[in-house]
């Protein structure tokens, strides 16, 4: 039983709203949303007994965005 964890950040000329539609369509509908605010969300995607989450954080920069996400691939 291992996972795999990565974290990033970005920043991005989008507002949180544009980005979080975004980053939806581009997971498709493989990922679902599980919650979701106006500065995070949370998408979780089920496959062959694991788990990958992909967790977003944005707040506000002078030229758009900073966005914060973490990924976590992890047995079920």
């Amino acid at each position: 039983t291992s996972s795999i964890r990565a974290s990033w950040e970005i920043q991005t000329r989008s507002d949180n709203r544009v980005y979080f539609q975004r980053l939806k369509n581009q997971l498709g509908p493989d990922y679902h949303v599980t919650s979701e605010t106006t500065s995070a969300i949370a998408l979780v995607k089920h496959i062959e007994g694991d788990t990958y989450t992909v967790a977003i954080q944005g707040s506000g920069a002078p030229a758009g965005t900073v966005v914060e996400a973490r990924f976590v691939a992890a047995p079920d």
